[in-house]
């Protein structure tokens, strides 16, 4: 019985009670105890009921998800005594993160470490075998089987769905991109009181739907196929990316726990004010609609299922598919006995009667096959997805991962905008002046910030009529509040729409200005950040000099509330140098816009780099 169990799951119920019995009161006996978890090397009456002189125990780690199941097969596989020689083999089941996983093989860890190391891993997406390949090549094999399948979907309430043509209509990222863009949300489907698009996002650092939209998401803004290095590191469709993660919609870790809380939304009667996309896994969808939102047996048939039930939307440019690889680590713990049993339970998992077990559970076969159950009454159509996109190169699924990461850190940024005098030259070769083009620029970065995201706005130039050198056009705070009972978001447009060219340049002055601005507003845990763009240089007469302002930036730089400053030369006038110069003193970044033209592209670039 050693390792036949699932760690941090229950065990499944043995086929032979009377045997579990006599090992219940055994166990007991021994261990004077009422719970007991079976480890690596315990004493097993497998070998003593099979023939076998000894047991051949071997560890395969798996995401939450699928762990139940895998446990149920490997017992009944235990129980039908397979052997290796004479020595009957005993897969042992652990369920843990992939991500977990990840972090754990990615350090040097040795056999005689306190956490034994597995011997195979069966993760739920290849995605995370790339994950490791980059940190910690060779340790993985280059063959990679597939024991399951199970494809990425957009997971969409039934009657959103059907009003975008749902199982007719072919939808996909693009239509999605198209439609989050769109400010009159539902509106544009005729059902404006369904109010905002609200696309839910999973945590891509730990949950295989997160990690696969990103990769999808990255591809369909490049045309298709797998994303390179060039893609994600395209400002524009980073740009575009950062947009779609920080579009309205819930939040939650994994696919699971979204799940959950869309099931008491359903419950509650507001399943469609919770949600209108979701990414996530067909076997999610399956899952959900059996009223079981974190797919283990043992809950199904606990609640009811949804009022409105979600539908697999299989994107039309094709998508991505967990292929869940069978993973025989190469370790010298892995003995030659152990990779043949692993080889074994293999064969096993992918035989016929195993695989059906696996479709009935709402999985595809390893060869992509769908199971009696997905019909468009559960909401699945058998014979999509069209196209499955390929993996990306490991160092590509590790930056768009890194990507991600910025965008949940939210930010406390003040967007500080030059309107001198300088900003109404016309810009060759379009009918537009500097400033124009600077509206147009920062209208467009708009989307970059969610609801959550704390941004100000402020223009400047050296006062007019000896006014002040800078004027507050929107007070930093949360861009989804109302401020004098008007969206912050529209008073951002309303600002911007009226900015008005004039005056001198009072660089200085007003970057330390800005800078001691957010200071007072500093939050915790945010990117706290003075965006500041300007066409030209300091020609504010009697104000601070250069050197006096590096030495100021430099000491909030130190402090327990540092703020970096992210500049934007913009045209050909602009001191690039001490641009350089100002935002290197607060440790931020400078960009450059030589041609004016070229503005939209860079302002997009320094907002996602906060």
């Amino acid at each position: 019985m050693s390792g036949r169990h699932i760690a941090n799951a229950p065990t499944p119920r043995s086929r032979r009670p009377l045997l579990a019995a006599l090992v219940g009161l055994l166990v007991l006996a021994l261990a004077g105890a009422g719970s007991v978890a079976f480890a690596r090397g315990s004493f097993s009456f497998a070998p003593l009921l099979g023939g076998c002189r000894s047991s051949l125990s071997f560890e395969v780690v798996t995401g939450p998800g699928i762990a139940p199941l895998l446990g149920q097969l490997a017992n009944a596989y235990a129980d039908d005594h397979h052997k290796i020689g004479n020595r009957c083999v005993e897969p042992k089941i652990v369920a843990q993160d992939p991500a977990a996983v990840v972090g754990r093989l990615a350090q040097d860890a040795q056999p005689g470490d306190p956490v034994p190391l597995p011997d195979v891993w069966l993760p739920n997406s290849s995605a995370w075998a790339n994950l490791l390949d980059g940190v910690r090549p060779g340790l993985l094999p280059t063959e990679r089987p597939k024991v399951v399948t199970s494809p990425l979907v957009l997971a969409m309430p039934r009657p959103m769905a059907e009003a975008l043509g749902w199982p007719v209509v072919p939808s996909g990222w693009s239509d999605m991109l198209k439609a989050l863009r769109n400010p009159a949300g539902w509106g544009q489907f005729g059902h404006p009181t369904w109010g905002p698009i609200l696309l839910g996002k999973t945590n891509p650092t730990v949950s295989t739907a997160g990690l696969h939209s990103g990769i999808a998401t990255f591809a369909a803004l490049a045309g298709g196929g797998a994303p390179t290095v060039q893609t994600v590191t395209n400002q524009t469709i980073v740009g575009t990316f950062l947009a779609v993660e920080r579009a309205p919609g819930p939040y939650a870790e994994t696919t699971e726990a979204f799940l959950a809380g869309l099931q008491q939304a359903d419950d509650q009667n507001v399943a469609l004010r919770y949600l209108s996309a979701l990414p996530a896994e067909e076997k999610a969808v399956f899952d959900y609609n059996q009223g079981n939102p974190d797919g283990h047996p043992e809950s199904l048939g606990k609640h009811p299922k949804p009022k409105i039930p979600l539908v697999a939307v299989y994107p039309k440019e094709g998508t991505m598919e967990s292929d869940h690889p069978w993973l025989v680590l190469q370790g010298p713990w892995v003995t030659p006995a152990k990779r043949s049993a692993a080889a074994d339970f293999l064969r096993y998992l992918r035989s016929g009667p195993a695989q059906a077990q696996f479709m009935a559970a709402g999985f595809r076969s390893f060869e992509g096959t769908a199971g009696p159950a997905a019909t468009p009454a559960n909401g699945l159509i058998a014979d999509q997805p069209h196209r499955i996109m390929p993996f990306p190169a490991p160092k590509v699924t590790q930056i768009i991962a890194g990507t991600w990461e910025k965008v949940r850190k939210r930010g406390n940024v003040l967007a500080v905008l030059d309107v001198s005098g300088s900003m109404k030259a016309n810009v060759p070769g379009t009918t537009a002046t500097k400033l124009d083009l600077v509206k147009v620029a920062a209208l467009s970065s708009q989307p970059l910030f969610s609801d959550e995201d704390n941004v100000g706005l402020w223009t400047f130039n050296a006062g007019t009529n000896g006014g002040p050198d800078f004027r507050v056009a929107v007070p930093l705070g949360r861009m989804g509040d109302l401020v004098g009972g008007r969206p912050a978001r529209l008073l951002h447009r309303t600002a911007l729409k009226a900015m008005v060219a004039g005056g001198g340049t009072a660089l200085y002055d007003t970057t330390l200005a800005a800078v001691r601005y957010v200071q007072k507003k500093w939050v915790p845990g945010r990117i706290n950040t003075v965006v500041v763009m300007t066409d030209g240089i300091d020609t504010k007469q009697g104000g601070l000099s250069e050197s006096a302002l590096l030495t100021a930036l430099r000491a909030v730089a130190t402090s327990a509330q540092p703020v970096r400053i992210i500049t934007i030369a913009y045209g050909a006038d602009a001191d690039q140098a001490v641009l350089q110069r100002i935002a290197a003193a607060t440790h931020g970044a400078a960009y450059v816009s030589a041609d004016p033209k070229e503005i939209q592209r860079i302002f997009i670039a320094a907002i996602a780099n906060f």
